[in-house]
Parts: C-alpha cells; structure tokens; sequence
C-alpha cells in the first residue's frame, strides 16, 4: 500500500510539474499574402543560379519563414498528432524550439504498446492517468545552440529542455535529444530533408535572422523535382510518372474534360490492383501540374509579373478557354504540392497584380482556381472520396461535369471586376461550386 500510496504522489507531482491545462501554441503559422511576396524573393535568389553550374547561395531565413516551412513541410516528415503544434523562436541572443502537444493523444499510444506488453498492471494506472489527464497539454521549449564554426552538419546542438515547469539537466536533455533524432533518422519519409541537409555547407545565427549556406541544383534540374522530393517517395514519384507517360498517348488539342476522363479511367484500373486510390489521383494530378508547368515553380512564385511568368501554353479547354484549364491545373498542384493557402493565395495575388498592372479581376479565373483546389482536396481526402472522383471523372462527357458555368452575366466580355468585388465574388463562387459533386466541400 505504501508503495502504492508513493506511486500516485509521484505521478501526482510529476503532472502538476509538467502539465499544463492550455496549449501556449494553438496553431501553425498561415500564410498570407505579404509571405508570398517574400517567397518571390527567395525564389528570386534561385533564379540567378540557375544560369551557373551547380554553386553556393547565401539565403537569409525570418523566424516566420521558419515557422512557414515547419507547418508546410513538417507534417511530411513527422507523424504529428491533431492538435500538436511547433514554432521556432528567434531573438538576438538565442533561438528554441517550441512545441504543445495533446496528452490524450499521446496517453493513447502509450497504452496501446502496453497493452501489445500484456502488462495488465501499467495499463490500468495509464486508464487511471488517462481520466486525470483529459484536456490537458503539454507544453514543451528546447533550446538550441548555433555555432558556424562546428563540423559540417553539427552546426545545432540541444540545450536544456523544459517540460510545463520543469526544466531538465543538460544530460537529460541530450539523452531526449539523442532518441528523437535517432527515431526521426529511420523515418523514410526523412530521407528527402536529410539529402536536402547535405546541400548546407554552413549556418549562422545573425540578429534574429539565420543565415543558410545552401548548393543549389546545377542548370537544367527541374524546380519540381527538387521541390517533390520534399513530399513524394520514390514510388510516389515513380507513379508520377506513369501518369506522364498516359498524358503522352493522348491528343493535345482536346477540352480537358477528355483528357481528364482517360486519366482518372487509368487511375480506376490501377486502383483496382494498388487499393490506393488517394496515390493515385494525387499521382495523376501532379503529372499535369508538371505538364502546365509546376516543375518551374519558381517562375510561379513570380507570376505577379506576367513577363516573367513563362507558363505553357497547351491547347486544352475549359468552355473553349484554355487559361481556365490552366489555372484549375495549376492550383489542384500546386494545393498537393504545399498546401490549400498557397495555391489560394497565388491565384489570388495573380489577379490582384493583374488589377494593379491595369487589368482587371476575372470571375472566371478565380472559379477555376478554387475548382482545381476542391478538385485536388476530394480527390485525396479519403479513400471514399478518391473513388467516388474517380467514377464521376472517368464518365464526364462535358465542361459542365468539370466546372460550373458562371451564364451570360459573366461572359468574357463583362467579365471585370476589381479588388472592391473580391468578397462578393468568392462567396459567389463558393456558392456555384457546390453544384457540382466533385466540388462540393
């Protein structure tokens, strides 16, 4: 009993230590138009290295293009639980990792690998735990030390981790150090970051600014290449292709729609025997982003600048417009690719600029934008959802089946519209896309 009683004290206090009633971070970081901005700028230091062999560039990182990149590329390479978050911190003097987990999320993989142990006593003290510890979070920060003059790659080092109030010796926290990066170093998915790594030839800590050192690809290495393996195994690029080779063996002059119906009929059959068919689809709609020109997707960062934009010009339509198939395309891409704000707010900031440059805001291009973003989100949402794509797609007969038509109000010759519109224009053209099934939210 009075081991017992011991026990329960110490879980007791090490949960008032550690544990936390409120997460401290509640979110990722979003991104938003100004990010965009400074994302052409990062590109633009790209574009000029482009034109040499393979060389060094010096790219200079905020705390929030960090933190931008943690919320768009961590969840590639790390299983992160719902409601996990991680934020980087930078100050003049140190920087620190910071992360809130949930205990509910984690408590349950905890129990089940006690439960794989056949230990009936643990078990029943983690159901215990588990009651005490509904809704509760843990709030961690690590700090990390930067030293350029390190070896190559050795440039971070953990310091001392905190835990809710309680702060962990340097030991400890090595120790902590050690087993997370030795568990993130035999994740598959790591190995694109790990290879990404190896191009660093230095880091600096400047200000509240870190300074990376980074090889960029030689002349000719496609911007989609470098940018997919970020995301996408090799057997996932492998089914990229695939996809690249059907586009190949089918007209170039065609309304979409015709297009789409073979590629999503292959998509079908191929399910049949891989049973993936959210891998598929997503496989077949980042083989035409690539055809539109998303291997370049530094020149899409810099699509505010029409001279600069050098986007294919194929023969495919939507209503007889081959820009429409272009921009649904494109932001179905670009969505698998980074995520649903990005293609969002590069559809948008293309016709803002376009405003700005004295044109003027088209319905019809914010329509197709937000098409292919809803098109590429059902296509992979669930297994359900990846089927029912494929089945709607594979029997579309027309443009009506792939996009919903705006009428007469909107037609090319009235279709301008200035940024005052934008709001009412979106909530029109959220209300137009549920006609259609495969775009319904």
């Amino acid at each position: 009993m009075m081991a017992l009683a011991l026990l329960i004290l110490s879980v007791v206090t090490v949960v008032y230590i550690t544990v936390d009633t409120n997460g401290e971070l509640t979110s990722f970081e979003s991104i938003t138009l100004n990010d965009i901005k400074r994302v052409k700028m990062i590109a633009q230091q790209v574009t000029g290295n482009m034109e040499k062999e393979s060389s060094e560039q010096q790219i200079t990182l905020s705390e929030r293009d960090l933190n931008l990149a943690i919320s768009h590329f961590g969840p590639s390479v790390v299983n992160i639980p719902d409601s996990a978050f991680a934020k980087i911190n930078l100050s003049n003097t140190q920087q620190s990792l910071q992360l809130t987990l949930p205990l509910d999320r984690l408590l349950a993989l905890g129990k089940t690998e006690l439960e794989q142990r056949s230990n009936d006593r643990l078990v029943r003290l983690a159901n215990w735990t588990s009651y005490l510890l509904i809704n509760k979070w843990l709030n961690i920060e690590w700090n990390i030390s930067i030293n350029n003059l390190a070896e190559k790659g050795q440039w971070l080092s953990a310091g001392q981790l905190r835990v809710g109030k309680l702060t962990l010796s340097q030991t400890q926290s090595q120790k902590i150090a050690d087993h997370i990066i030795k568990s993130l170093l035999s994740n598959a998915n790591s190995q694109p970051a790990l290879e990404a790594w190896a191009n660093i030839t230095n880091i600096t800590h400047q200000d509240d600014r870190v300074v990376v050192n980074y090889v960029f690809p030689s002349n000719g290495a496609s911007s989609l290449r470098s940018y997919q393996s970020l995301i996408l195994n090799p057997q996932e690029q492998a089914q990229v292709d695939v996809y690249t080779q059907k586009i190949n063996t089918l007209p170039k002059k065609t309304p979409l729609i015709r297009l789409l119906t073979a590629m999503f009929t292959l998509a079908a059959e191929r399910t049949a025997d891989s049973g993936d068919p959210v891998g598929e689809n997503r496989a077949l709609l980042l083989s035409l982003a690539k055809l539109y020109g998303a291997d370049d997707l530094n020149a899409i960062l810099q699509g505010n600048n029409p001279a600069q934009f050098n986007r294919k010009r194929l023969n495919y339509t939507i209503y007889g417009r081959r820009d429409l198939a272009q921009h649904l395309i494109l932001s179905a891409g670009i969505s698998l690719l980074a995520d649903e704000g990005l293609a969002n707010l590069i559809g948008l900031d293309k016709e803002i600029s376009d405003y700005q440059a004295g044109k003027t805001i088209s319905a019809w291009d914010l329509l197709a934008d937000q098409a292919g973003i809803r098109l590429a989100r059902n296509a992979t949402r669930s297994e359900r959802s990846a089927k029912q794509v494929q089945q709607l797609l594979s029997q579309a007969k027309s443009d009506k089946h792939l996009l919903p038509d705006l009428g007469p109000d909107f037609s090319y010759a009235e279709d301008h519209f200035g940024v005052d519109d934008l709001d009412e224009l979106n909530q029109l053209i959220g209300l137009t896309l549920e006609e259609l099934v495969i775009l319904k939210e």
